[in-house]
């Protein structure tokens, strides 16, 4: 009688806290603007990536990217309006990547 498994609120606040540590972690920096090659016929170009945390423009276009075939059954703190907050477009099903480095991260349900 003494281990009696959590309640179902104390487990979604568990899971909440560990969703919310994840996404935090997922926000990126501007400490470095990083650069990346790309090739186009005979000849080189660099793009390089650029964070404008205050850009309304750049929020909404992120924001626009998330549908709910590809981006649907998840928690708030991963919602559409988290993820494109910190950086982050939906490129395909369940599969969010950060604009600055390109790095993608999947998160099924």
């Amino acid at each position: 009688m003494g281990d009696s498994p959590p309640s179902n609120g104390a487990l979604s606040s568990e899971i909440r806290d560990r969703l919310n540590r994840a996404v935090s972690s997922l926000t990126y920096t501007t400490s470095a603007t990083p650069t990346r090659q790309t090739a186009s016929n005979a000849s080189s170009e660099v793009a390089v990536a650029v964070h404008r945390p205050d850009s309304r423009d750049d929020f909404h276009r992120r924001l626009g990217t998330f549908r709910a075939s590809r981006w649907f059954a998840k928690p708030e703190i991963v919602g559409p309006v988290q993820c494109a907050r910190r950086g982050w477009i939906n490129v395909d099903l369940d599969i969010i990547q950060c604009e600055l480095c390109g790095k993608k991260a999947s998160m099924p349900v």
